[in-house]
């Protein structure tokens, strides 16, 4: 936009440019506040500080672009990115995502280079994805 908008106001004029780029941005605003919204509950944010960048973002179209760095960034606690993605994926990408983790278990086992920790953090991932310990589709 940054680009776009001084391109059109040379072309155009700086009323076209203002249509073009501001319906843009508008129809970008409101796909990020969708996106916060139905993201709200995986973020474990209040509602006021959610509101608050959005506003933001109404104000500056330039913070829309860093909206979910901004919004990661700001939470008190560590999160796993296995913790945060594994609720919204499908059971096809939660079997890929397990497969690869498993591969790369294989590879810390036969290295000899596995704590008891990974074990215990991978054993959690494999819960998380929708696999037990137990179960029967589990290939070693």
């Amino acid at each position: 936009m940054f680009l776009l908008g001084p391109a059109i106001t040379e072309a155009r004029g700086i009323g076209t440019a203002i249509v073009y780029v501001g319906s843009v941005l508008v129809v970008l605003w409101l796909v990020t506040c969708a996106e916060v919204i139905i993201g709200r509950r995986a973020l474990k944010t209040g509602g006021p500080k959610l509101a608050w960048f959005l506003i933001e973002g109404a104000i500056c179209p330039g913070l829309m672009a860093n909206v979910w760095r901004r919004l990661l960034l700001m939470r008190c606690h560590r999160m796993d990115a296995v913790e945060f993605f594994a609720p919204t994926l499908s059971a096809v990408e939660s079997g890929d995502v397990l497969l690869r983790l498993e591969a790369y278990l294989a590879d810390l086992e036969e290295r000899e280079a596995i704590s008891t920790t990974d074990a215990r953090v991978f054993a959690t991932y494999r819960v998380m994805l929708g696999r037990s310990e137990a179960d029967p589709t589990h290939n070693d």
